[in-house]
């Protein structure tokens, strides 16, 4: 009885001290540690102490979601309540809004990308299920925004230019979802109406949209976005998603582009890219696909297949492993070329053979 009387004692103070060194750590500090977990449970370290109490409140980065099992009024009102209850004294930059629970309102959509323009918030990312309905963000202003994820399905609305106005946007990355009921009419609001009110663009990023649509493939239907695109004059770092098999793509980029990704995926690999950018200096591809590059020196080419391939069997893979080489060839003025692991073992492959 006496040892573990002892054992206690000589545990116990260990303990408490280890949790009095991390309520000793500045505020700053414990705010990055928080910004890996969701608002809820942010709050919800406010009951571990006096000095936790209202450390939330401060919090420069607030993420709310998935919420998948939640009640609806009950994801309402939590989010209501932390941007409303938080010290408003203390600047909030980084915003996320991922909410799958399908009874999320409208109105509570707005309300927080209102929240985020009046608050002068830098960074916002908004999500929500692909089976919700479209909602509306036909006027979106902010002077202090300068990174937006969207991965919503926006409503498909004729918008007038100029009605997005966020100045200070250098970095935007729009992830398609599918179901769409008018396809085309989503992809014309965005080539017409958003390129034409981003002026400090430096970094875009277009995941799963359909490029034949959006009017980067000019054998179907002309070379209106490519003029789009080109408006884009600070325009630096370009992502574009590869998700369906046309025969061929024809990107016109802007003047000043320095860096392309493309990402190919399994269906678009006989798709024969076309690439015009005058000042290109690195370009990058995720998987295989047929493209020429036309650049006068292109500095730096990376190749990787990490993950591309997932569980193919290796008779089917070969079928790729020959259309590497062809594409290689179509990079063949680049001053340096990088391969990852995987790329390595195809070219070995196909030494051996």
């Amino acid at each position: 009885m006496g040892s573990r009387a002892k054992k206690k004692a000589r545990t116990l103070p260990q303990h408490l001290g280890d949790e009095d060194r991390i309520s000793r750590l500045p505020d700053e500090l414990i705010h990055k540690i928080l910004s890996f977990v969701d608002a809820k449970q942010a709050v919800e370290t406010g009951t571990l102490s006096r000095r936790w109490r209202f450390l939330w409140t401060t919090l420069p980065f607030l993420s709310f979601g998935p919420y998948e099992n939640s009640e609806p009024k009950n994801v309402g009102k939590l989010i209501r309540h932390v941007l409303s209850k938080r010290n408003h004294q203390s600047h909030v930059s980084d915003l996320k809004f991922c909410v799958y629970e399908k009874g999320c309102s409208e109105k509570l959509f707005e309300y927080f990308v209102d929240y985020a323009s009046f608050h002068g918030v830098q960074s916002l990312y908004l999500e929500l299920s692909p089976d919700y309905k479209p909602f509306k963000l036909s006027t979106f202003n902010s002077m202090s925004l300068n990174k937006l994820t969207l991965n919503v399905r926006l409503e498909e609305c004729e918008l007038q230019s100029g009605v997005w106005d966020l100045p200070a946007l250098t970095s935007l990355d729009l992830k398609h979802v599918c179901g769409y009921e008018d396809l085309y009419r989503s992809n014309s609001w965005l080539k017409d109406s958003l390129f034409t009110c981003l002026p400090a663009l430096t970094t875009l990023s277009l995941d799963d949209w359909n490029l034949s649509h959006l009017q980067l493939d000019g054998e179907r239907v002309g070379s209106n976005m490519s003029d789009n695109l080109s408006a884009l004059v600070n325009l630096k770092n370009l992502t574009l998603s590869l998700t369906s098999n046309y025969q061929e793509t024809f990107i016109s980029c802007p003047p000043q582009l320095l860096n392309l990704s493309i990402k190919a995926s399994l269906w678009s690999y006989t798709c024969n890219v076309v690439v015009s950018a005058p000042k290109l200096c690195n370009f990058t591809a995720f998987g295989i696909l047929t493209v020429t590059v036309g650049v006068p020196e292109l500095e730096n080419v990376n190749i990787s297949l990490q993950g591309w391939f997932g569980n193919m069997e290796l008779t089917r893979r070969k079928q790729f492993y020959r259309r590497l080489t062809v594409m290689l060839s179509g990079l063949g003025n680049a001053k340096n070329l990088t391969f990852d692991l995987e790329s390595i073992e195809v070219n070995l492959y196909m030494l051996s053979d």
